[in-house]
Parts: structure tokens; sequence; C-alpha cells
């Protein structure tokens, strides 16, 4: 039985002065599960943090419903919901030691000092911060701080947490870490977590599922590979992924049997792509029609000097990004420009040409007008 089941869920906030309302979230449908680590993810603007907060209640839903335990909860103040919410900010009490910031809730709710003192030692002892439950939130660290605003969450035991945005504030060793220790929380917990980020690599490295927002809807819900392999539609294959999914825009022909993706562009620019079986059987409905191809960086195959006739496409580099364990190659033709993964080592320069081929058994096709995936 699904613990959060959100119905036709819309919010939109008011217009100002000449200014339009806003249709932040779009009558969304989406199923949390029990004990499930469910990831929101997009750009900024998209929703995901508003969608977050009609959850806590801190929100009013302007249609649509909010079940949790199949009970609905939008007239529901917060505090009412047991759900307890980390925010980017981690608003801990200045004034406060570490021990009085976990504590603050439980004693809000009259809680006996015994029972305080066990579970402020034991959210200590599970976050590694016993030995800063004396010092004040000024002589932390933002990590520190971080891991104190989700201890004073997790006293009390709710049946749902809420993170919103947490790491954003951290630097990128830090977030790392951080990252690694809240995912190590849900299995000690085995608690339904909801968590907010516009990091795709946040997403994918911590979540069991993964709902990617844009413009107040829901693009696709999946596990993270199902999303990495298998994108329903353009906004989620270039957004899941780093680098992002080249995509490459041409129209499909036939020619001496076999089915044919051309780059749209100059005549002496045409690149020609054999689609093979299995793109082919996708593509042969819309042949003289556009399309765009989608293929990773990782599925180019690069060598140098020009191509033989049929054989792969001429590209040449224009940015070299070496990473220490690999080389990112930003390539052009002078109409399509594409990103290649390379051997750290290779010994390559700017302005030199390459022949690129496409390993295209993980290759997508997409429909230029609806945006979604062929497959």
């Amino acid at each position: 039985m699904p613990t959060v089941r959100l119905n036709g869920l819309q919010k939109i906030y008011p217009g100002k002065g000449k200014n339009p309302p806003v249709e932040a979230v779009k009558k969304i449908d989406l199923e949390i599960q029990d004990r499930e680590f469910m990831v929101l993810v997009g750009p900024s603007g998209c929703g995901k943090s508003t969608t977050l907060r009609m959850i806590a209640g801190l929100e009013e839903v302007n249609d649509g419903t909010i079940a949790i335990d199949d009970y609905i909860v939008n007239e529901l103040p917060p505090k009412d919901r047991d759900i307890a919410m980390v925010f980017q900010n981690y608003a801990l009490y200045p004034h406060m030691t570490v021990f009085e910031n976990i504590a603050f809730g439980l004693k809000l709710r009259k809680f006996p000092k015994t029972e305080i003192q066990n579970r402020v030692e034991e959210a200590a002892r599970n976050l590694g911060i016993e030995d800063l439950l004396n010092r004040r939130p000024k002589a932390l660290s933002g990590g520190q701080r971080q891991r104190v605003a989700v201890g004073r969450a997790i006293v009390r035991k709710p049946k749902i947490f809420l993170f919103d945005e947490p790491l954003s504030n951290l630097d990128a060793k830090t977030r790392a870490f951080t990252r690694m220790e809240i995912s190590k929380l849900h299995s000690r917990l085995d608690a339904t977590m909801i968590y907010v980020t516009h990091d795709q690599i946040e997403a994918m490295t911590m979540g069991d599922r993964i709902c990617v927002m844009n413009d107040g809807e829901i693009m696709q819900t999946a596990d993270p590979l199902e999303l990495y392999n298998k994108p329903a539609n353009l906004f989620v294959a270039g957004f899941i992924g780093s680098p992002s999914m080249n995509f490459i825009n041409g129209r499909v022909k036939r020619k001496d049997g076999k089915v044919l993706l051309c780059e749209i562009g100059t005549s002496e620019n045409v690149m020609q792509i054999e689609l093979g079986p299995r793109l082919s059987s996708l593509a042969e409905s819309h042949v003289g029609k556009e399309l765009i191809l989608g293929i990773r960086p990782e599925n180019l195959i690069i060598s140098p000097g020009k191509t033989q006739a049929g054989n792969g496409v001429d590209l040449e580099i224009e940015v070299i990004e070496p990473m220490g364990n690999e080389t990112l190659l930003y390539l052009s033709n002078g109409v399509t420009s594409v990103t290649a993964r390379a051997a750290s080592d290779s010994q390559l320069n700017i302005g030199e040409q390459l022949k690129v081929g496409f390993d295209l058994g993980n290759a997508h096709l997409f429909d230029p007008t609806t945006e979604l995936s062929l497959s």
C-alpha cells in the first residue's frame, strides 16, 4: 500500500499587478511506496519544492489530494501529518547547543527527559556527531550543521522524511560525504524519504526511484537505470546523464535497402547515419520526415584521421576537457556538435579531424513535434 499518493495535485500562485497567475504544479499524479527513497529532480522553477511543501502542509493545495496511508491530509496542519522536513538552510537556533537543537521538537511535544536524552544520543550516534552535542551552530562546519538538521528530524521518528535540497550549500567533497550518509541513514531507519534536488548526480546515486519534473509536470518516474537507458522524452534524455546525451536532427531516407538518418544542414556538411536493424524498424514509417537521434557520449567511437566512404562521419575537435580518469571531446562539422568520451591518455589536439562511428545499440529516436521517444 503506498505511503504517499498524490492525485491531480495542483498549485497556482496568484498574479501580481499585470502578471498573470502562475501554475507551478499542473495536476500531477504520483505514488511513493512505503520505505521508498523517492527523489524529485528537475531544473529550478520546475515545481519540485512546491510539491514537497504541499506534502508537508506548508503550501495550500489548489486542487487534487494528498493521501498518507490512504488518509487525505489536505486540511491537516503540518504538525499533525507526522512528517519531518530538512531544509536547505539548516534552520538551526544559533543560541542553542546541538543537543538543544535536536531535542527542541521533542520538548515542544513534552516528551519525558529520559526519552529525549535517549533519542538525541541515538540520533547523534547514527550521524556521527556525538562529540558535537555541546557546541553551538556557529562552531560547526556546513556539513556538521546539515547533520544536526537531519538529527532534529530523525529524533521525532516520523512516518515520512522530506528533504528540500539539503546539500546545495555544501562544497563538493562535503556534499559527496553527506549524500552517502543520508543513503546509509535511509537503510538504517528503513523509512520513507522524499528528496528534492536539481542535481541529477544526487538523484541517480540516492533514489530508489526518480521523478523527473519540468515546468510543473512529471516527465517520467522510474528507477535510475531505466531513466538513463530508456528516457521517455527529449527532456529526460537531455537532463539525465553527464555529459548530456547528444542530439542529431535529421531526415529519414531509404537508400539501397537501408534506412538512413541524414543530417539537416548545408549540402557539403550532411552526415548520413545508417540506423541499423532496431532503429530502422522504428524509423521506417517516418521516411521523408524529420526525427532526432539521441546518443550518449560513451557510444561515439572515435579514431584519428578521416573516414572512408560509408564508414562513420568526419568531425573536428573544437574543445578538449581533461577530466583525470577520461577526456571529453567536443566535436563539430560546422552544423552539428556532439560530445564524446576518450581515454585520459589520448594524444589529441584542437582542430584535429577524427572519424566518428556510432554504436547504436543504446541510441534513441525522438519525434521532434511531440518530443517523445519512438521506443
